[in-house]
């Protein structure tokens, strides 16, 4: 008797969104991996994060020339507007309109003295280690020389997805996106004259059960005092590195502005070596999750 062929499997839900995309022309970029098989995570992530928080996985491969990484930050942070993107369920779910895409530049690579901020950033030992951002797409006024970025994007404003990330810590790092946005956390920057400092504001909406609602709340700075001040190190003021400094009860307890981490840069806006690029190795992750 001759045996029966084996069942062919039905292709998954993955496989046939993919089709649909081509279809539309919205193929993803082939940088940015299946979160189903996210390294460690034990979780399936093919319909957990991707589907119901909202996030993708970027992975920084390997490359001959060590350059694997930076083509990937580039590419998904840097480069992609998101003009053929639509808004995830939780873009929809928080107003996003149509007029926030596809994302613009905000001017800030055009300022000398902090020009590397539109590039990729770290954060170093002491803060959240590892943690890229750019801010090549938040809302910043050149004239009033402040700015505003959400973390992981929220209700108003501009498109501010795929901005940010922490590393790839399921909790942390893939549902912990999801309700950032529903608080809308958000980071208010007020430079000097001459871009040699910045102090930071604290911002949210604390009322995370209604999530369509603007960062209204400033954390006191009576509780929470933050800065940023550049320490060029031989390269000019550029915005290549900052020294984070924070202060706790400065007002009530007279805490002192202490540093916590340095934010260095990576990828400069043009996609090339940042000074610190070497960073990436030392501390950065293996891949990425990021909100979409």
């Amino acid at each position: 008797p001759v045996a029966a062929k084996p069942a062919v499997p039905l292709p998954s839900l993955q496989y046939v969104n993919g089709l649909r995309r081509a279809e539309r022309g919205h193929e993803q970029s082939p940088q940015v991996r299946d979160v189903s098989k996210a390294k460690g995570s034990g979780h399936d992530l093919n319909c957990c994060p991707e589907r119901c928080w909202c996030v993708s996985a970027l992975p920084l491969p390997a490359a001959p020339d060590g350059d694997g990484p930076l083509h990937a930050l580039n590419e998904w942070m840097l480069t992609d507007t998101r003009a053929h993107v639509p808004p995830s369920a939780c873009g929809k779910a928080l107003c996003f309109c149509d007029d926030a895409y596809p994302r613009v530049p905000n001017g800030i690579k055009d300022t000398e003295e902090i020009k590397m901020l539109a590039g990729v950033m770290i954060e170093g030992e002491g803060g959240i280690t590892g943690t890229v951002l750019t801010k090549r797409w938040m809302e910043f006024d050149a004239e009033t020389k402040s700015g505003l970025i959400k973390t992981y994007g929220g209700y108003g404003g501009l498109y501010s997805a795929a901005q940010w990330s922490g590393g790839n810590n399921f909790f942390e790092n893939g549902v912990g996106p999801f309700f950032n946005r529903c608080c809308n956390q958000s980071y208010g920057f007020q430079f000097t004259e001459d871009y040699l400092k910045a102090t930071i504001s604290v911002k949210l909406n604390f009322c995370i059960c209604i999530p369509c609602l603007p960062p209204f709340f400033k954390v006191p700075e009576c509780c929470i005092a933050c800065d940023m001040v550049q320490e060029p190190e031989g390269h000019g003021p550029d915005g290549s590195n900052w020294n984070r400094r924070q202060a706790i009860c400065p007002l009530c307890c007279g805490g002192e502005m202490k540093h916590l981490y340095y934010l260095q840069n990576v990828v400069t806006p043009d996609g090339r070596r940042g000074v610190y690029y070497d960073q990436l190795s030392k501390i950065g992750h293996a891949e990425y999750y990021f909100a979409r």
